[in-house]
């Protein structure tokens, strides 16, 4: 159920076209907080 609200607002983010890559960019969203590599 997480993952699908996940999904869902970030379709309504204009970020559904993306791949696995759109989750990480919505937990960064979420934190505030950017992912480091």
């Amino acid at each position: 159920a997480v993952v699908a609200n996940l999904v869902a607002s970030l379709r309504a983010q204009g970020d559904g076209g993306l791949d696995h890559s759109a989750l990480l960019r919505g937990v960064e969203r979420l934190s505030g907080l950017p992912v480091q590599s």
